[in-house]
């Protein structure tokens, strides 16, 4: 909440998103072990002005990664 007000379950849903895509990222690089998880992508869907952008940009932001807009 100290970055987005509000879409509490949007927020939910994709922290866990993320938090397993470093989780796969880290089973990958693990040498022998035979767990293979499933790649998954994120869309963030909304009308105009719900903070879809926001929600992105402030993730990369925190996460120190890449972020690009593509239309």
């Amino acid at each position: 909440d100290d970055y987005i007000v509000g879409q509490e379950q949007a927020k939910k849903i994709l922290s866990v998103a993320v938090y397993n895509h470093y989780k796969r990222v880290q089973v990958d690089r693990s040498p022998g072990d035979d767990v293979e998880l499933a790649k998954s992508n994120i869309l963030l869907i909304g009308p105009t002005g719900c903070g879809k952008t926001l929600m992105a940009q402030t993730l990369a932001r925190m996460l120190d990664v890449p972020f690009a807009i593509a239309d």
